[in-house]
């Protein structure tokens, strides 16, 4: 785990800045694709999916479900089966 105190002030304004971009890419999105699976980036996918459930924005997880709270995602095991999904909402 990454300590706060540690990260550089400038760092931290920058993943503040992304978070922000991200959040408003969502906001203004149709859709969010999670790519499920690979747990070496943790947490951050699961927040940003939080939020766009939150906003009633499809949440769409291509793969293995990683996170309890995405019992309220799509799950889709292919791209083709992901289009499907979209198309149909």
């Amino acid at each position: 785990m990454v300590n706060r105190e540690e990260i550089p002030l400038t760092q931290g304004l920058v993943w503040k800045q992304r978070a922000v971009r991200n959040f408003h890419c969502i906001r203004d999105s149709d859709c969010l694709v999670l790519i499920g699976g690979n747990e070496r980036y943790p947490g951050g996918k699961y927040v940003e999916a939080g939020y766009a459930i939150a906003r009633d924005i499809p949440v769409y997880n291509l793969g293995e479900f990683g996170n309890g709270m995405m019992c309220f995602a799509t799950r889709v095991q292919t791209l083709e089966d992901l289009l499907k999904a979209i198309a149909s909402n």
